[in-house]
């Protein structure tokens, strides 16, 4: 079978529009599925009556306002992963399962107190029970720790 060279070839305008669009996919993209994940969250947290949140007349004050909700969450727990990491590199602790263990454990409990004190009463929109925090925040660290978890390389038999 023959391997046939497949060549896309944009100049000007075109290529401007279509890096363009992309970008704005991409963009979008990272805005909005978060946004639609935690609202399907939420509607089971509504249902158990652990959450409430005060929609706006327009879907584009509802973006703002929840995609701004969002990203602050993530802000907060990459900020906290950051100063966990400086830590150890500080006081040159060797990172060991059970260091990440127990560094995890008090991010999470730090990030919840942090959620609960300063960030809830900002977005007056938004009112959740301990439980629903302890489930979102939950969640979004098992997120992280897929995303984060580097696999050894298993070394093959001999």
């Amino acid at each position: 079978m023959k391997k046939r060279n497949f060549k896309i070839r944009l100049n000007g305008w075109s290529a401007i529009l279509i890096v363009s669009l992309l970008i704005v996919l991409g963009i979008a993209t990272v805005i909005l599925l978060p946004m639609f994940i935690l609202f399907g969250l939420y509607n089971i947290l509504a249902k158990f009556e652990l959450a409430h949140i005060d929609l706006f007349e327009s879907f584009w004050h509802d973006c703002t306002y929840f995609g701004g909700f969002i990203l602050l969450l993530f802000i907060i727990i990459f900020a906290i992963d950051f100063l966990m990491l400086f830590i150890l590199a500080t006081f040159k602790i060797q990172l060991t399962k059970f260091v990440d263990l127990i560094g995890t454990l008090i991010q999470f409990l730090l990030s919840i107190a942090i959620f609960k004190m300063f960030m809830l009463p900002t977005f007056s929109r938004i009112s959740m029970e301990w439980p629903a925090i302890l489930i979102l925040l939950g969640l979004l660290y098992v997120i992280i720790a897929v995303f984060s978890y580097e696999k050894t390389p298993v070394p093959p038999n001999e």
